[in-house]
């Protein structure tokens, strides 16, 4: 609920974000001393991408839309990316126009199973979308076609 709320933020949350940074930073120099870049991947919870899954999570905490801020952790890992030098793909806004795009009258497109993980689609949409973001914040090269041995 602190994740996605307008609210401000506990001591403890502050503590999270500050510890995540933190090792994230760490990871970032252990990966310079053998010459890697870094790259962060936000995944993003079911709620934030099903209308469904979140009024459920709303009504469980009895928040009002007005409470919410969706996009709330993704911004504070672009802000953390963009200060920290390290390079973030976000899923979140592709995997959410699709959700949206795939919605028909009584067929709730889904990229998750019932349990939360994703099915086939989200991982296929998922791998497609961290390949192409690799490629075009220039993390990894695009050689072309690999050649099956």
């Amino acid at each position: 609920m602190q994740l996605i709320g307008r609210n401000e933020e506990t001591e403890e949350l502050k503590r999270g974000w500050k510890l995540t940074f933190e090792l994230f930073k760490g990871i970032r120099e252990v990966g310079k001393t053998m010459g890697a870049e870094t790259a962060i991947m936000l995944i993003p919870l079911k709620l934030q991408l099903q209308d469904d899954s979140l009024d459920d999570f709303r009504a469980s905490f009895g928040m009002s839309m007005d409470d919410v801020a969706i996009e709330k952790p993704q911004q504070a890992m672009r802000t953390f990316g963009r200060e920290a030098n390290i390079k973030i793909i976000d899923l979140l806004p592709t995997l959410r126009r699709w959700t949206v795009e795939h919605r028909t009258s009584g067929n709730k497109a889904s990229l998750h199973l019932q349990e939360g993980h994703w099915n086939v689609k989200g991982h296929i949409l998922a791998a497609k979308i961290a390949a192409d973001e690799l490629i075009r914040q220039r993390i990894v090269r695009d050689d072309g076609p690999v050649e099956p041995r």
